[in-house]
């Protein structure tokens, strides 16, 4: 399972960022006591023991409003709290597999000075290459 661990700023409370899939949300959206919109809904999350179990969370409507899809993997954020269930956080954002250091060859090509303003300003390395050999 990957995930980052943290708090959050406001309650102090323990927070885990991990990916969830997303398996229903409720048909209208439910209104809270500050007036925010948001639809309950399930997401397939792996637990400490490596066992993946659905669980009831929520998803804000404006999120909800970007479009989301069953069966898609996305951000998930599970809120430590003095109840005895966490918060489940949904986001529209699309959850992807976490990178690793040792996946990437970082001593692969020519080293780029990422400082020099002309090439922090290219989309791609190859850009920002052909910026510094025209500077030379």
């Amino acid at each position: 399972m990957s995930q980052q661990i943290g708090k959050n700023p406001v309650t102090g409370n323990p927070v885990i960022i991990t990916t969830g899939i997303l398996k229903s949300w409720s048909r209208e959206p439910l209104t809270n006591k500050n007036g925010k919109k948001y639809r309950v809904v399930t997401a397939q999350i792996e637990n400490r023991h490596g066992v993946k179990e659905t669980y009831t969370g929520f998803m804000n409507e404006a999120n909800f409003a970007y479009g989301v899809e069953v069966g898609e993997s996305y951000q998930t954020r599970l809120e430590k709290t003095d109840r005895p269930n966490p918060l489940v956080i949904v986001s529209h954002l699309k959850a992807g597999m976490r990178a690793t250091n040792d996946a990437f060859d970082w001593n692969a090509g020519e080293f780029i000075d990422l400082a020099t303003p002309r090439a922090t300003a290219m989309g791609t390395p190859a850009e920002a290459l052909a910026v510094k050999e025209s500077v030379k």
